[in-house]
């Protein structure tokens, strides 16, 4: 066993900590089934509140753009980045860590939330109590490219979180 210093304001070490808390916890369901009944909870939200015929059907840009938008997002949007700073990042030590830590960076409840922040801020934008129709178009745009990126990136990160959960 690997000796670790020891935690801030601790007088013994992690070697007589950890292994023990492991054992205890080993047989513990609990937090395993709060965390799936969070995850699921939180999809099925999602399910409900997306606008599923706006990517159909709507004004601003049509599905033969989204799809090539979602998938470009998805391949450029952080894996180039840490490719290009893994060496000064200590943790990540070889080429396929960092392809790794690239790939995993889904687009998720923080991206819906500033969606609504955002969409809320627009609302607030008008002129003598009308809005403005550039306004009303940029909020539909900014509604329906959050949430099928936001879909784009939980279908394709899906499937690997569900190997490890079921495993």
């Amino acid at each position: 066993m690997r000796w670790l210093p020891p935690p801030p304001f601790s007088q013994e070490p992690y070697t007589d900590r950890v292994p023990r808390f492991r054992l205890e916890t080993l047989d513990d369901s609990l937090q395993p089934t709060i965390d799936m009944l969070l995850n699921v909870s939180i999809f099925m939200w999602y399910g409900v509140v997306c606008p599923w015929t706006s990517f159909l059907d709507n004004g601003v840009i049509p599905l033969y753009r989204l799809v090539p938008l979602g998938v470009l997002v998805l391949l450029f949007r952080r894996l180039p980045w840490v490719f290009a700073v893994h060496k000064f990042v200590p943790q990540i030590e070889e080429v396929r860590q960092a392809i790794f830590v690239g790939f995993f960076g889904p687009i998720g409840v923080s991206a819906v939330f500033y969606l609504f922040i955002a969409l809320e801020f627009l609302d607030t934008l008008d002129v003598h109590g009308q809005s403005r129709a550039d306004i009303d178009k940029l909020g539909e745009t900014i509604r329906v490219v959050v949430w099928f990126l936001t879909v784009c990136s939980i279908v394709r990160h899906a499937p690997p979180t569900l190997n490890f959960d079921l495993a």
